[in-house]
């Protein structure tokens, strides 16, 4: 209340309040920590540890673990100085760091404290962090991010990583905007490159996105972050009901997360999801409060063209990155490979293997996603059609019959008229039975013309 009303308010001005309180150290812990979270909920500086730890000098030691827990202070590990945090991600915290024994400047991964705070799972971060810098560190090629060891140290767990200087993709699209296509392009080859070298290494990405890829200040692109990773023969590539990844550029089949195999096609999707970043400024799907409701977009909505964001992208590069955006696995690229060869011939100016998806197909792929209001839709309008054809054909006959109706009226006012004159230039067939005769046949050719007339008139429309 009092941090709302812009008063003063921390852990020191309330023991200088109640100072009863300070001879409780697990209180005083508590307070500390309430005030940090409270503190970056509301988005102000937190709480100087020097200033802590100086009027409380028997709680340095947690003090330090307790700013260390919530990750707002660096490790302490031996042959290591000067951190500069860089990075934050769902499972570590990156730094910049020079690495005394080697002489050199390089990047280390540590994880968040507040990440193996549960006993229960600390053996399995371990061993995921294991594996990544087994793996990773196996993976040799300009594209990719090199590992170049990892430790331990109390609880500190750590990858020494390669220090790239310059910028991810995300930072360079939020700073300066959509890129040149054709630049786009030649950035995708290289981060495809990348992912190339992991697949051969039998592990699949699982997080690929703009955050994800490093651009140098030379322009080389690099993969990082291999957080997520996993063999691609394990047993099972999802956990049924557990997301793992980051939800506006998952694929479908993560977003599901109902047990189902992934597969290098599961990265190919991540790749689209990074070339569409870069061409649109967006991400294929907003990122939602709830999580769930960006997951229901991955699997359900189809995404938004591009060239309805950017009109200027070529249409081969258009249709390039929709093939790897596919909700289908089967229907995007069998292999990073196969993209790299289309963006290939995109950048030679050759046409490309992928086809763009027709109105019809799109239709048809809409009706496969939401069978059920396919077959409602596909009701209403045969009833619709079948109504409408009713009532156009009975309209018809109604104007046909009065047309019909109007000529005999016509002609059977001319054949009088006709009538009429003949006997007024011959008053000698007034009364006769000649004239009778005459009448009936005057009648009868009017009804013939009549009718011919009609019938020619229905064929004709």
């Amino acid at each position: 209340m009092r941090l709302r009303r812009g008063l003063k308010a921390s852990t020191i001005s309330y023991l200088e309040s109640f100072p009863g309180v300070s001879i409780f150290p697990e209180e005083i812990l508590n307070l500390v920590e309430r005030e940090i979270r409270v503190r970056k909920a509301f988005q102000l500086p937190l709480p100087d540890l020097a200033d802590l730890t100086e009027g409380f000098p028997t709680l340095s030691v947690q003090l330090r673990q307790l700013f260390r827990k919530i990750g707002n202070l660096p490790p302490e590990i031996p042959d290591f100085d000067g951190m500069e945090e860089i990075g934050k991600g769902g499972m570590g915290i990156v730094y910049r760091t020079r690495q005394i024994s080697l002489e050199r400047e390089v990047a280390l991964k540590v994880i968040r404290p507040d990440r193996i705070s549960d006993p229960d799972e600390v053996e399995s971060y371990r061993k995921q962090f294991r594996f990544e810098a087994r793996k990773m560190a196996r993976v040799n090629h300009p594209n990719v991010v090199k590992i170049f060891g990892t430790g331990e140290f109390g609880k500190d767990w750590y990858l020494t990583m390669e220090l790239v200087d310059g910028r991810s993709l995300k930072r360079v699209l939020d700073e300066e905007g959509v890129l040149d296509p054709l630049e786009v392009a030649r950035m995708a080859v290289q981060v495809v490159a990348g992912v190339i070298a992991i697949h051969a290494t039998g592990i699949i990405h699982r997080d690929l996105k703009p955050d994800n890829i490093l651009l140098t200040t030379s322009g080389q692109a690099k993969v990082a972050d291999f957080g997520l990773a996993r063999p691609l023969d394990a047993e099972q590539g999802t956990q049924q009901g557990l997301f793992k990844g980051t939800a506006s550029y998952c694929s479908p089949e993560q977003a599901a997360m109902d047990g189902r195999d992934l597969t290098e096609r599961t990265d190919v999707y991540g790749l689209g999801g990074v070339l569409y970043a870069a061409l649109t400024g967006h991400s294929p799907f907003p990122a939602e409060r709830e999580i769930w409701k960006t997951l229901e977009l991955v699997r359900n909505q189809p995404v938004v063209p591009v060239r309805r964001l950017r009109p200027d992208c070529p249409r081969d590069l258009e249709t390039i990155c929709l093939k790897c955006l596919e909700k289908d696995p089967d229907r995007r690229y069998a292999s990073a490979r196969g993209l790299m060869n289309d963006l290939n011939r995109f950048l030679d100016g050759r046409p490309i293997q992928a086809r763009p998806v027709g109105f019809v197909e799109r239709i048809w792929l809409w009706s496969k996603r939401n069978q059920a209001l396919s077959v409602a839709l596909i009701a209403i309008g045969i009833i619709l059609t079948t109504s409408l054809s009713i009532f156009v054909c009975r309209s018809w006959w109604m104007v046909i019959e009065r047309e019909r109706a109007n000529w005999r009226e016509t002609n059977t006012y001319l054949a009088s008229t006709e009538l009429k004159a003949l006997i007024e230039n011959s008053p000698e067939f007034e009364g006769s039975s000649d004239l009778i005769e005459l009448k009936k046949v005057l009648l009868k050719k009017t009804a013939y013309i009549t009718d011919s007339f009609l019938r020619n008139l229905s064929k004709t429309k």
